[in-house]
């Protein structure tokens, strides 16, 4: 899904004081580099040269990389949530945290690995609410076979995937209803592997966790999503 254009705050937002100032600065730039991004054009510059600027007072750059990222980060948190409404604020809330923790940026991380962390942060919490609110169904993550013991579906990690091999309506719309009730830590890991593409290391630097984690978690979500899709799989 494409993120409607101009439901993010959009040029001179952060100019005018639309996100407040970034708190604090943890990293140095020497001030010669300074001024050589500062002659550069804005549009070629990297992520990480943007930040350093607008770490530097140059806040109006904040929205190339809103423009960079705003699908994306709607996208991941429509799948975390689906719902186009919680999506959106979770867009809008993502940006305005990041805008204002920009300051503390270390640049220990990609700049977008840390704007998917805090996406995944705000999803987390959003879910959690509902949770309390509710019990959600989940899809079981481990099938058992007549002895009760767990068997696991026969789906390679690196064979085509369930969003890769989908192509009708209503398989999507089954593979929709299935990611939504993963639980959130396999959810998780489908959509930045899956979807948004990254690659172990970044999933396992966005989840703060190691990388057998990430590879096992994603083999269990997508076991679970191709036992939940195979009534519609074998039609094909």
């Amino acid at each position: 899904m494409t993120f409607p254009f101009g439901a993010i705050p959009g040029p001179r937002y952060a100019a005018e004081g639309g996100y407040g100032p970034p708190e604090g600065i943890s990293a140095s730039i020497t001030p010669e580099r300074l001024e050589e991004l500062r002659r550069s054009p804005p549009s070629e510059l990297s992520d990480e040269d943007l930040v350093h600027l607008i770490q530097h007072g140059e806040t109006a750059l904040f929205d190339i990389l809103v423009e960079r990222y705003q699908d994306r980060i709607y996208n991941t948190s429509m799948k975390m949530l689906a719902d186009p409404d919680e999506a959106l604020d979770a867009t809008q809330e993502v940006f305005m945290k990041a805008f204002r923790g920009l300051g503390r940026f270390a640049f220990k991380s990609t700049f977008y690995t840390w704007l998917f962390q805090i996406t995944l942060n705000f999803c987390r919490s959003r879910l959690r609410s509902r949770s309390r609110a509710s019990r959600m169904k989940t899809l079981p993550l481990d099938a058992k076979d007549e002895d009760g013991e767990f068997q696991a579906f026969s789906l390679p990690d690196d064979g085509p995937q369930p969003f890769e091999t989908l192509r009708k309506k209503e398989l999507l719309e089954a593979a929709e209803r299935a990611l939504e009730l993963l639980r959130p830590e396999f959810r998780e890991v489908i959509v930045l592997r899956d979807i948004e593409g990254l690659n172990y290391d970044q999933i396992a630097i966005v989840l703060k966790c190691s990388m057998g984690t990430v590879k096992s978690r994603l083999h269990r979500a997508r076991n679970a999503l191709a036992r939940a899709l195979a009534p519609y799989l074998e039609r094909e």
